[in-house]
């Protein structure tokens, strides 16, 4: 329904707008930003010959790619003005993160073309890396981005979200871009430190935040909860992590985390930007399930997808602390017509013997709820994900390829789009 005395858009429903992200790409999530009207009415989008063709029924579409960058296809000479770029904002310690960043157009059965320069600007969100997180209550963390196209370097400014961790900026220039920032010193008292907690080994792909210093009610001291402790509590969240529908709810099961003092729950369509309403607040750490019957404010929409996620905090003075966060699951509506949810994961092998240096690959299959449907595509999240419980022992890759590191015995676990997992045992001789 539209705004009391404002026309509803004709175009409405006629483009389809969207965003794709690679598995590879250090960007996990991002949305396009702009109304459908705003890309119909863009200047250089759509040819006339199109406009007139969307006009008498042709569907069209509009999306972004995120991709990873090929280093090797961008020039000496481009890399130093990224860097003198990144550095005026960063400092002489700068590192860049690269992405791609391209905006393709289809009309009716057309030929996908890409749009170099579209004529306006284009509104895009992203997720900034974990890795590049800041939560030192020491500094606050500003980011750029920096756009690299036809030769040309540009610094691009934005708004970053410190609760959903999402960078929105404009461009109207489609190509390489690289992420950087500058931490801004808090005038805070200076404290001393004590010993960490105990650290766990790491687990690669599963996601982190940098090492986030906590204040305990001993005025004077800090303690440190590493990224090793950050991917333990993550493999604790994960380990039960289950989502089911039931009528018009969505049931939401994590596991617990030691000291946790309670847990923050995302839930957001999917296509869509991760924002304060999409929160919900546990406010007790030995409480691990809830139930969503909102999104947004608004009854859910059983037809579309969801996407989920689950952190646990410490309070420290009134402030959250992050200590660990759940991979995000994708979820589809129950009453999706198209699409249907994992309810298995076949593994060729649950426990696998290897030698010192030897390599194995995973072979899994999806067992989905409905056989006439099909699963969501890499655009949500890839198939499988994967993490091991002890990179001293075992690693994987983001293939699912296990390499034995070191004697002893750790799991290997493995994650389908909704958050569904199952374990590998790997014994190191």
């Amino acid at each position: 329904i539209p705004v009391i005395g404002t026309p509803a858009d004709p175009n409405e429903g006629k483009l389809d707008k969207d965003a794709e992200v690679s598995p590879k790409a250090p960007i996990k999530e991002a949305t396009l930003d702009n109304s459908k009207k705003e890309i119909l009415d863009a200047p250089t989008i759509f040819t006339e010959a199109e406009k007139t063709a969307i006009e008498g029924g042709d569907d069209a579409r509009v999306w972004l790619e995120v991709t990873d960058t090929d280093e090797s296809s961008i020039s000496s000479e481009e890399k130093t003005k990224i860097s003198e770029a990144a550095t005026s904002i960063m400092g002489e310690s700068s590192e860049i993160t690269y992405f791609d960043a391209d905006l393709f157009k289809q009309v009716g059965d057309g030929e996908t073309t890409p749009i170099h320069e579209p004529g306006i600007k284009i509104g895009v969100t992203i997720k900034i890396p974990d890795e590049l997180i800041n939560t030192n209550n020491a500094f606050e963390r500003e980011y750029k981005i920096i756009r690299l196209h036809a030769g040309l370097v540009d610094i691009l400014s934005g708004t970053f979200d410190k609760v959903t961790g999402e960078f929105t900026f404009k461009t109207d220039k489609f190509s390489t871009y690289a992420i950087a920032y500058t931490d801004i010193t808090v005038n805070i008292p200076s404290q001393p430190s004590i010993p960490s907690w105990p650290s766990t080994p790491s687990q690669p792909n599963t996601p982190v935040q940098p090492d986030t210093p906590v204040q305990p009610d001993t005025p004077g001291t800090t303690v440190t909860v590493t990224k090793e402790q950050k991917e333990k509590n993550a493999l604790a969240l994960n380990a039960k992590l289950k989502v089911s529908q039931t009528k018009s709810q969505i049931d939401i099961v994590w596991g617990e985390v030691s000291g946790a003092d309670g847990y923050n729950v995302y839930a957001a369509y999917c296509g869509t930007k991760f924002t304060k309403k999409s929160l919900n607040q546990v406010k007790s750490g030995k409480i691990t399930k809830l139930i969503v019957k909102k999104i947004n404010g608004k009854k859910l929409n059983l037809k579309k997808n969801y996407k989920i996620y689950v952190e646990a905090y410490k309070l420290v003075d009134g402030k959250q602390v992050i200590l660990g966060r759940t991979i995000t699951a994708h979820i589809v509506g129950r009453q999706n017509t198209g699409y249907t949810n994992v309810k298995d994961i076949k593994l060729k092998k649950t426990s696998l013997p290897l030698k010192k240096g030897k390599t194995a690959t995973i072979q899994a299959e999806a067992v989905l709820v409905d056989k006439s449907k099909k699963q969501l595509t890499d655009a949500h999240a890839k198939e499988f994900r994967y993490t091991t419980s002890n990179k001293k022992v075992a690693t994987v890759s983001s293939e699912g390829k296990i390499k034995a590191v070191g004697k002893g015995t750790c799991t290997i676990y493995v994650y389908a789009r909704n958050g569904y997992s199952k374990k590998v045992k790997v014994t190191v001789k």
